[in-house]
């Protein structure tokens, strides 16, 4: 099921043509799963929990990997990606665990976010925002 939920949102990610997608989102759930699931027969919920913080570190370290900053704009890269590998590795453990519900809605949810720019509300916000910036605020 994690790695399902995992390529959902690497579907979205491969539609909107970025590098991460329904690979790198199913290893990574599929990967916090497996790892929450052979943590939870250990005989002491102590171990599994440090798998489990194990896990928002490792992936934390990935997501700084796909981070990257553009030094002559200084312009950022791959937050977004970042950010939901990094949920997804969430829904990975919360599958594993037996939080069913709670992995598809947030799986739903993440889905939803990462659309928006598919609708012109959103894009006209964006735009009226771009547009309000005082330049010399930042």
């Amino acid at each position: 099921m994690a790695a399902t939920l995992g390529c959902i949102i690497g579907y979205q990610r491969e539609r909107e043509n970025k590098n991460a997608g329904i690979r790198t989102f199913g290893a990574v759930s599929a990967g916090a799963a497996l790892f929450t699931a052979v943590g939870m027969h250990f005989s002491e919920t102590d171990d599994s929990s440090r798998i489990i913080a194990n896990i928002i570190t490792g992936v934390g370290f990935l997501g700084a990997g796909i981070i990257y900053n553009k030094q002559q704009s200084n312009e950022s890269s791959g937050l977004t990606t970042a950010a939901n590998v990094w949920a997804v590795s969430a829904i990975g453990v919360a599958a594993a665990l037996g939080f069913y519900v709670i992995s598809v809605v947030t799986t739903a949810l993440l889905y939803f976010m990462l659309s928006l720019n598919q609708f012109g509300f959103y894009r006209n916000w964006q735009n009226r925002i771009q547009n309000d910036k005082d330049p010399k605020q930042d």
